[in-house]
Protein backbone atom coordinates (compact mmCIF):
# COMPACT_ATOMS: atom_id res chain seq x y z
CA UNK A 1 0.00 0.00 0.00
CA UNK A 2 0.89 3.50 -0.27
CA UNK A 3 0.36 6.48 2.15
CA UNK A 4 1.03 9.53 3.49
CA UNK A 5 3.90 10.01 6.06
CA UNK A 6 2.70 10.22 9.35
CA UNK A 7 -0.69 8.89 8.80
CA UNK A 8 -2.31 6.21 10.64
CA UNK A 9 -3.57 3.65 8.44
CA UNK A 10 -5.60 0.61 9.85
CA UNK A 11 -5.41 -3.10 7.92
CA UNK A 12 -8.64 -4.66 6.50
CA UNK A 13 -9.10 -8.72 6.94
CA UNK A 14 -9.38 -10.08 3.96
CA UNK A 15 -12.13 -13.42 3.46
CA UNK A 16 -10.20 -16.57 3.58
CA UNK A 17 -12.76 -19.96 3.06
CA UNK A 18 -12.47 -22.41 5.99
CA UNK A 19 -10.91 -19.23 8.23
CA UNK A 20 -11.58 -16.62 10.30
CA UNK A 21 -9.24 -13.85 11.48
CA UNK A 22 -7.96 -14.42 14.78
CA UNK A 23 -8.30 -10.98 16.64
CA UNK A 24 -6.52 -12.52 19.48
CA UNK A 25 -3.67 -13.16 18.58
CA UNK A 26 -0.44 -11.43 20.71
CA UNK A 27 1.19 -10.52 17.48
CA UNK A 28 -1.14 -8.60 15.67
CA UNK A 29 -0.53 -5.40 14.14
CA UNK A 30 -3.73 -3.83 12.57
CA UNK A 31 -2.50 -0.42 12.65
CA UNK A 32 0.21 1.60 12.59
CA UNK A 33 1.80 5.22 11.53
CA UNK A 34 3.09 5.14 8.21
CA UNK A 35 6.80 5.83 8.54
CA UNK A 36 9.21 7.89 6.21
CA UNK A 37 11.39 5.16 5.51
CA UNK A 38 8.44 2.79 4.67
CA UNK A 39 9.37 0.58 7.36
CA UNK A 40 5.73 0.34 8.65
CA UNK A 41 4.11 -3.44 8.50
CA UNK A 42 0.79 -4.32 9.80
CA UNK A 43 0.29 -8.24 10.66
CA UNK A 44 -3.62 -9.86 10.42
CA UNK A 45 -3.66 -13.48 11.54
CA UNK A 46 -6.66 -16.51 10.49
CA UNK A 47 -7.23 -19.15 12.36
CA UNK A 48 -8.52 -22.51 10.34
CA UNK A 49 -11.79 -23.78 10.94
CA UNK A 50 -12.58 -26.20 12.48
CA UNK A 51 -16.21 -27.38 11.06
CA UNK A 52 -14.79 -27.48 7.12
CA UNK A 53 -16.70 -30.14 5.20
CA UNK A 54 -15.13 -32.84 3.43
CA UNK A 55 -16.70 -35.97 1.77
CA UNK A 56 -15.65 -39.76 1.46
CA UNK A 57 -17.27 -41.57 -1.25
CA UNK A 58 -17.76 -45.40 -1.50
CA UNK A 59 -17.94 -47.48 -4.99
CA UNK A 60 -19.03 -50.99 -5.23
CA UNK A 61 -18.00 -53.12 -7.95
CA UNK A 62 -20.85 -54.21 -10.43
CA UNK A 63 -21.94 -57.48 -11.99
CA UNK A 64 -19.86 -56.58 -15.14
CA UNK A 65 -16.48 -56.01 -13.35
CA UNK A 66 -17.12 -52.20 -13.88
CA UNK A 67 -17.83 -49.39 -11.11
CA UNK A 68 -20.80 -46.72 -11.45
CA UNK A 69 -20.28 -42.82 -12.32
CA UNK A 70 -21.93 -42.29 -9.12
CA UNK A 71 -20.94 -43.51 -5.45
CA UNK A 72 -23.19 -46.30 -3.69
CA UNK A 73 -22.68 -44.07 -0.43
CA UNK A 74 -20.90 -40.80 1.13
CA UNK A 75 -20.67 -39.63 4.26
CA UNK A 76 -20.14 -36.27 5.36
CA UNK A 77 -17.49 -35.15 7.55
CA UNK A 78 -15.75 -31.68 9.00
CA UNK A 79 -12.50 -31.04 10.14
CA UNK A 80 -10.00 -28.18 10.39
CA UNK A 81 -8.94 -26.26 7.16
CA UNK A 82 -6.04 -27.36 5.99
CA UNK A 83 -5.48 -30.82 8.24
CA UNK A 84 -4.69 -34.23 6.38
CA UNK A 85 -7.45 -36.75 6.70
CA UNK A 86 -7.58 -40.51 5.67
CA UNK A 87 -10.72 -41.97 5.12
CA UNK A 88 -11.56 -45.21 6.53
CA UNK A 89 -12.96 -48.19 4.46
CA UNK A 90 -16.41 -49.81 5.07
CA UNK A 91 -17.41 -53.26 5.59
CA UNK A 92 -19.79 -55.11 2.61
CA UNK A 93 -20.51 -58.37 2.65
CA UNK A 94 -19.41 -59.96 -0.48
CA UNK A 95 -16.35 -57.12 -1.26
CA UNK A 96 -13.21 -55.88 0.03
CA UNK A 97 -11.58 -52.67 -0.85
CA UNK A 98 -9.69 -52.25 -3.94
CA UNK A 99 -6.62 -50.33 -2.95
CA UNK A 100 -4.94 -50.67 -6.44
CA UNK A 101 -8.19 -48.70 -7.92
CA UNK A 102 -6.33 -45.92 -9.55
CA UNK A 103 -9.05 -43.21 -9.03
CA UNK A 104 -8.78 -44.69 -5.38
CA UNK A 105 -8.39 -40.63 -3.48
CA UNK A 106 -7.40 -42.49 0.44
CA UNK A 107 -6.39 -39.18 2.08
CA UNK A 108 -5.98 -35.29 1.09
CA UNK A 109 -6.24 -32.37 2.64
CA UNK A 110 -9.12 -30.07 3.92
CA UNK A 111 -9.79 -27.52 1.33
CA UNK A 112 -11.26 -24.40 3.10
CA UNK A 113 -14.47 -24.58 0.29
CA UNK A 114 -15.47 -27.82 1.57
CA UNK A 115 -13.85 -29.24 -1.73
CA UNK A 116 -12.10 -32.40 -0.87
CA UNK A 117 -13.99 -34.97 -1.74
CA UNK A 118 -11.51 -39.00 -0.83
CA UNK A 119 -13.01 -42.14 -2.98
CA UNK A 120 -12.62 -45.86 -2.12
CA UNK A 121 -13.35 -48.73 -4.52
CA UNK A 122 -14.50 -51.94 -3.08
CA UNK A 123 -14.25 -55.12 -5.42
CA UNK A 124 -16.39 -58.14 -5.32
CA UNK A 125 -14.84 -60.96 -3.55
CA UNK A 126 -17.06 -63.53 -4.72
CA UNK A 127 -19.86 -63.81 -7.76
CA UNK A 128 -22.85 -62.36 -5.03
CA UNK A 129 -26.45 -63.65 -6.19
CA UNK A 130 -29.16 -61.59 -6.84
CA UNK A 131 -32.48 -61.34 -4.89
CA UNK A 132 -36.10 -61.92 -6.13
CA UNK A 133 -39.31 -60.77 -4.34
CA UNK A 134 -42.81 -61.78 -4.82
CA UNK A 135 -45.28 -59.01 -3.82
CA UNK A 136 -48.63 -60.23 -2.85
CA UNK A 137 -51.89 -58.04 -3.33
CA UNK A 138 -54.90 -58.43 -1.33
CA UNK A 139 -57.93 -57.24 0.21
CA UNK A 140 -57.97 -56.08 3.23
CA UNK A 141 -60.15 -58.30 6.02
CA UNK A 142 -60.87 -60.67 3.28
CA UNK A 143 -58.01 -61.40 2.18
CA UNK A 144 -59.18 -62.07 -1.58
CA UNK A 145 -56.68 -61.23 -4.06
CA UNK A 146 -56.20 -58.79 -6.22
CA UNK A 147 -55.74 -59.16 -9.85
CA UNK A 148 -54.31 -56.17 -12.56
CA UNK A 149 -53.27 -53.81 -10.18
CA UNK A 150 -50.26 -52.53 -10.89
CA UNK A 151 -47.09 -52.72 -8.83
CA UNK A 152 -43.68 -50.63 -9.22
CA UNK A 153 -40.18 -51.18 -8.21
CA UNK A 154 -37.55 -48.44 -7.61
CA UNK A 155 -33.96 -48.60 -7.34
CA UNK A 156 -31.67 -45.17 -5.87
CA UNK A 157 -34.96 -43.35 -7.03
CA UNK A 158 -35.10 -44.33 -10.37
CA UNK A 159 -38.16 -46.71 -11.37
CA UNK A 160 -36.15 -50.39 -12.70
CA UNK A 161 -39.82 -52.10 -12.58
CA UNK A 162 -42.95 -52.27 -13.52
CA UNK A 163 -46.02 -55.47 -13.44
CA UNK A 164 -49.39 -55.96 -13.30
CA UNK A 165 -50.79 -58.83 -10.45
CA UNK A 166 -51.71 -61.90 -11.66
CA UNK A 167 -54.58 -63.79 -11.44
CA UNK A 168 -53.53 -64.93 -7.89
CA UNK A 169 -52.32 -61.41 -6.79
CA UNK A 170 -48.68 -61.85 -7.41
CA UNK A 171 -46.05 -59.81 -9.64
CA UNK A 172 -42.40 -61.33 -9.28
CA UNK A 173 -39.04 -59.21 -9.88
CA UNK A 174 -36.09 -61.03 -10.62
CA UNK A 175 -32.33 -60.25 -10.78
CA UNK A 176 -32.31 -57.60 -7.79
CA UNK A 177 -28.53 -56.83 -7.28
CA UNK A 178 -27.68 -56.06 -3.91
CA UNK A 179 -29.25 -52.64 -2.42
CA UNK A 180 -32.08 -51.00 -0.94
CA UNK A 181 -35.59 -51.04 -2.68
CA UNK A 182 -38.69 -48.95 -2.65
CA UNK A 183 -41.66 -50.75 -4.18
CA UNK A 184 -45.50 -49.39 -4.26
CA UNK A 185 -48.95 -49.74 -6.01
CA UNK A 186 -49.93 -47.17 -8.84
CA UNK A 187 -52.98 -48.76 -10.04
CA UNK A 188 -55.77 -50.45 -8.61
CA UNK A 189 -59.19 -51.95 -9.70
CA UNK A 190 -62.04 -49.03 -8.95
CA UNK A 191 -63.51 -51.14 -6.27
CA UNK A 192 -60.55 -50.69 -4.23
CA UNK A 193 -58.92 -47.28 -2.64
CA UNK A 194 -55.74 -46.94 -3.79
CA UNK A 195 -52.71 -47.67 -1.46
CA UNK A 196 -50.33 -45.12 -1.65
CA UNK A 197 -47.72 -46.41 0.73
CA UNK A 198 -44.14 -46.95 -0.05
CA UNK A 199 -42.53 -49.98 1.03
CA UNK A 200 -38.99 -50.38 1.64
CA UNK A 201 -36.22 -53.84 1.50
CA UNK A 202 -32.89 -54.56 0.80
CA UNK A 203 -31.24 -57.40 -1.24
CA UNK A 204 -27.58 -58.11 0.46
CA UNK A 205 -24.59 -59.78 -1.48
CA UNK A 206 -26.42 -63.24 -0.87
CA UNK A 207 -29.29 -62.65 -2.70
CA UNK A 208 -31.74 -62.68 0.42
CA UNK A 209 -34.62 -60.05 1.32
CA UNK A 210 -34.63 -57.85 4.19
CA UNK A 211 -37.55 -55.79 4.71
CA UNK A 212 -37.37 -52.58 6.31
CA UNK A 213 -41.00 -51.36 5.92
CA UNK A 214 -43.60 -54.05 5.50
CA UNK A 215 -43.68 -57.76 4.45
CA UNK A 216 -44.32 -58.39 1.06
CA UNK A 217 -47.90 -57.90 0.85
CA UNK A 218 -50.11 -54.77 -0.03
CA UNK A 219 -53.30 -54.11 1.29
CA UNK A 220 -56.29 -52.60 0.02
CA UNK A 221 -59.31 -51.23 1.45
CA UNK A 222 -62.45 -51.85 -0.49
CA UNK A 223 -64.73 -48.92 -0.83
CA UNK A 224 -67.91 -48.18 0.97
CA UNK A 225 -70.92 -48.08 -0.43
CA UNK A 226 -73.80 -46.35 1.72
CA UNK A 227 -75.75 -49.59 1.80
CA UNK A 228 -78.63 -48.14 4.39
CA UNK A 229 -79.15 -44.84 2.42
CA UNK A 230 -79.93 -47.34 -0.72
CA UNK A 231 -82.08 -49.61 0.70
CA UNK A 232 -84.12 -46.44 2.35
CA UNK A 233 -84.15 -45.03 -0.96
CA UNK A 234 -85.45 -48.21 -2.20
CA UNK A 235 -87.84 -48.95 0.53
CA UNK A 236 -89.11 -45.75 0.26
CA UNK A 237 -89.82 -46.05 -3.48
CA UNK A 238 -91.77 -49.91 -2.47
CA UNK A 239 -94.10 -47.72 -0.11
CA UNK A 240 -94.30 -44.67 -2.32
CA UNK A 241 -95.73 -47.22 -5.13
CA UNK A 242 -97.56 -49.65 -2.63
CA UNK A 243 -99.31 -46.47 -1.20
CA UNK A 244 -99.80 -44.96 -4.86
CA UNK A 245 -101.17 -48.61 -5.45
CA UNK A 246 -103.81 -48.27 -2.53
CA UNK A 247 -104.74 -44.65 -3.65
CA UNK A 248 -105.67 -46.01 -7.01
CA UNK A 249 -107.49 -49.06 -5.66
CA UNK A 250 -110.03 -46.65 -3.39
CA UNK A 251 -109.93 -44.67 -6.47
CA UNK A 252 -111.31 -47.07 -8.68
CA UNK A 253 -113.82 -47.91 -6.33
CA UNK A 254 -115.56 -45.31 -7.76
CA UNK A 255 -115.40 -46.56 -11.17
CA UNK A 256 -119.22 -47.41 -12.77
CA UNK A 257 -118.55 -50.05 -15.05
CA UNK A 258 -122.38 -50.31 -16.00
CA UNK A 259 -123.37 -49.19 -19.67
CA UNK A 260 -127.02 -48.52 -18.92
CA UNK A 261 -126.56 -44.95 -19.17
CA UNK A 262 -124.90 -42.22 -21.12
CA UNK A 263 -123.23 -40.72 -18.97
CA UNK A 264 -121.02 -43.23 -17.39
CA UNK A 265 -119.50 -42.05 -13.92
CA UNK A 266 -115.68 -42.60 -13.99
CA UNK A 267 -114.66 -40.67 -11.11
CA UNK A 268 -115.21 -38.72 -8.44
CA UNK A 269 -113.99 -35.55 -8.35
CA UNK A 270 -112.69 -36.06 -4.57
CA UNK A 271 -110.72 -38.25 -5.51
CA UNK A 272 -108.35 -37.75 -8.69
CA UNK A 273 -104.73 -38.73 -8.09
CA UNK A 274 -102.11 -35.84 -7.24
CA UNK A 275 -98.82 -37.04 -8.16
CA UNK A 276 -97.86 -37.17 -11.97
CA UNK A 277 -97.52 -41.05 -10.98
CA UNK A 278 -100.71 -41.82 -9.60
CA UNK A 279 -102.05 -39.74 -12.71
CA UNK A 280 -100.04 -42.06 -14.94
CA UNK A 281 -101.10 -45.28 -13.21
CA UNK A 282 -104.77 -44.02 -13.59
CA UNK A 283 -104.80 -43.46 -16.96
CA UNK A 284 -103.63 -46.98 -17.55
CA UNK A 285 -107.06 -48.34 -15.51
CA UNK A 286 -109.00 -46.10 -17.16
CA UNK A 287 -108.16 -46.87 -20.38
CA UNK A 288 -108.31 -50.86 -19.63
CA UNK A 289 -112.05 -49.91 -18.66
CA UNK A 290 -112.89 -48.08 -21.81
CA UNK A 291 -111.72 -50.92 -23.97
CA UNK A 292 -113.21 -53.48 -21.69
CA UNK A 293 -116.55 -51.71 -22.21
CA UNK A 294 -115.78 -51.11 -25.72
CA UNK A 295 -115.75 -54.47 -26.90
CA UNK A 296 -118.55 -55.19 -24.45
CA UNK A 297 -120.82 -53.47 -26.40
CA UNK A 298 -119.53 -54.95 -29.63
CA UNK A 299 -120.17 -58.40 -28.61
CA UNK A 300 -123.54 -57.47 -27.44
CA UNK A 301 -124.29 -55.89 -30.69
CA UNK A 302 -123.49 -59.09 -32.34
Amino acid sequence: FFGTTGATVTATAKNYAGYTEDTSNTDRVPSGVIEGDGSLVLKLYYRANIDTSYKVEHYKQQADGTYPNTPDETDNFFGTTGATVTATAKNYAGFTEDTSNTDRVASGVIAGDGSLVLKLYYKATTAYKKGELTIKNIEKNTNNVIAESIIELYKDGIKIGSAKTSSEGQVTFSNLEPGEYIYKQTLVSGEYELNTQEYKFTVDGEGKIEFITGNGTIENDKIKKDDNNESDDNSGNTNSTNNTKNEINKNTSNVDTTTSGKNTTILSSSTLPKTGYQKGLLVGIVISIIASIFYYKKIKKY
